[in-house]
């Protein structure tokens, strides 16, 4: 229904520019004399055609973008993360330090196969103004990779490293940290 309203509108508003356009202009508006007794508030009251299908059409696009409004469906959320059994938390996890963790580097252990460990790198903010979004970020890393590692099979090694949210040379020699671990 809401495509079919989104149409209707797209149509109405082309043919509403069209209407618009081959108008002849009548001037005066607001500006014109009030004393005219074909006037309303400085509006020339006129029967032509075109105009009432100018304020026709402009007020059907009001009511059917009214009724399109009311016609959107509000978005489902639904988690592709299964719950594998009641999460047994006793006590709610610390809030996360604007003091950078040290840094873990782990060695490669083979996973299953004699295969190595797949590396991942990080580099964000993990100090300064914007070291709630880094440390976030590496926070829910840390998180999945302990879950992946711990189902076996496949083993992943994380390293953050912080870049202090500076576009420069602290980013770039973290990059370059994080290149040599064997990212």
């Amino acid at each position: 229904m809401y495509i079919f309203l989104s149409i209707l509108i797209v149509i109405a508003s082309i043919v509403l520019i069209g209407a618009v356009l081959i108008q002849k202009s009548k001037g005066g508006g607001l500006a014109s004399d009030f004393s005219n007794n074909n006037q309303y508030l400085g509006y020339r009251k006129t029967t032509d055609f075109i105009e009432k299908a100018t304020w026709s059409l402009a007020a059907f696009i009001v009511v059917v973008s009214i009724c399109a409004s009311f016609c959107v469906k509000t978005p489902i959320n639904v988690s592709s993360i299964q719950q594998q059994g009641p999460a047994q938390q006793t006590a709610p996890a610390p809030a996360p330090s604007n003091a950078p963790a040290p840094a873990k580097a782990p060695a490669a252990a083979p996973a299953e196969g004699g295969a190595p460990a797949i590396k991942i790198g990080l580099s964000g903010p993990m100090t300064g103004g914007a070291s709630e979004y880094g440390l976030a970020v590496r926070g829910g890393m840390e998180i999945a990779v302990a879950e992946i590692n711990a189902k076996g099979g496949l083993q992943i090694e994380f390293k953050s490293e912080d870049d202090e949210a500076d576009g420069s040379d602290k980013a770039v020699s973290s990059y370059n940290s994080l290149k040599d671990w064997g990212m």
